[in-house]
């Protein structure tokens, strides 16, 4: 069996270039990177009572969602300070709303419906910056 100082030479000429291609490789620390696509520029809402669901995490830049009524009374979506889109009185009914060019960032996601808000539907829309054509989701700690 090896000890001392030979155990320690052996795991340090292990453990050394290990962790010296461990830092020339790819960090995957950082998270889930995602290239860009165009379909991640239409990210898709879904309005119930009373949550706003669906991809609530976009790459930077121009933004149209798509925003489909899921519930059973009418629904609409806008951003805090922005635009709000039309209202869908049925289940199933569509829309499209023209979110801008977002920065990176949070914005709030609400439903103008009355009492809608206060009754919880409310979202936050993360937009992470995008380099290289990728975006990147940090891991949850």
């Amino acid at each position: 069996m090896m000890s001392g100082p030979r155990l320690r030479t052996l795991v340090g000429a292990i453990a050394v270039p290990a962790l010296l291609l461990g830092a020339c490789g790819e960090d995957d620390s950082l998270g889930q990177r995602i290239e860009v696509t165009d379909e991640l520029l239409m990210p898709s809402f879904v309005l119930t009572e009373f949550d706003i669901e669906g991809d609530l995490v976009v790459p930077e830049g121009a933004l149209i969602a798509s925003v489909v009524n899921g519930g059973f009374v009418e629904h609409n979506v806008g951003l805090e300070d922005g635009l709000l889109s039309d209202t869908l009185w049925t289940f199933g009914e569509t829309t499209t709303l023209d979110l801008g060019t977002l920065a990176p960032g949070e914005y709030v996601l609400y439903c103008d419906t009355d009492g809608h808000r206060t009754s919880g539907m409310e979202a936050t829309l993360t937009v992470l910056p995008v380099i290289d054509g990728v975006m990147t989701i940090a891991d949850a700690e």
